[in-house]
């Protein structure tokens, strides 16, 4: 499995079912997003599992399951030269974003998360992306630092961040 497979099969209208965000030179921050029970509710849990890139989990993996998707969303920003797309997997829980150069016709980098229920829709607002799901949840990500990311639950505020510091500059 290379970046250029998964370009291809992007094209298909197909991700990996890899949870985190996958960058544009094959380098993956492994982010696993689950709810735990807090109080008798469930909140979002954002655990940062580490750097990977596609050939070493080429490696670990030799074949990727890959969800079929559909699109919800579709944005183009001019001024930051992108496209944004986000919408579900078809497993049910799958949400995804894709950031796309407007030049080069490249993605820049995946957000995909196997457990954060379909992305319904997304805006562009200062350097961030907003994608909302349908758990009322706002998922944040830094259009330029994505694994700078964090989830805002709509019906207490509350922010989450994953557990661990990950720094990626593209």
């Amino acid at each position: 499995m290379s970046i250029e497979d998964i370009y291809s099969e992007w094209k298909k209208k197909r991700l990996p079912i890899i949870s985190g965000i996958i960058y544009c030179n094959g380098d993956i921050d492994s982010i696993d997003a689950d709810y735990i029970k807090v109080n008798g509710r469930y909140e979002r849990l954002l655990v940062n599992k580490g750097r990977t890139n596609i050939g070493a989990l080429s490696l670990e993996k030799p074949t990727f399951g890959f969800s079929s998707i559909i699109i919800h969303k579709k944005i183009t920003c001019n001024d930051l030269n992108i496209i944004v797309y986000c919408g579900s997997g078809s497993y049910g829980g799958d949400g995804f974003i894709v950031i796309e150069s407007i030049d080069s016709k490249t993605i820049k980098w995946i957000a995909f998360f196997d457990e954060s229920n379909e992305f319904i829709n997304c805006e562009i607002g200062e350097n961030k992306i907003i994608a909302y799901n349908n758990m009322e949840e706002k998922w944040i990500f830094d259009v330029n630092r994505p694994s700078d990311m964090y989830v805002i639950n709509n019906n207490n505020n509350k922010i989450t961040k994953p557990t661990q510091e990950v720094v990626t500059d593209i």
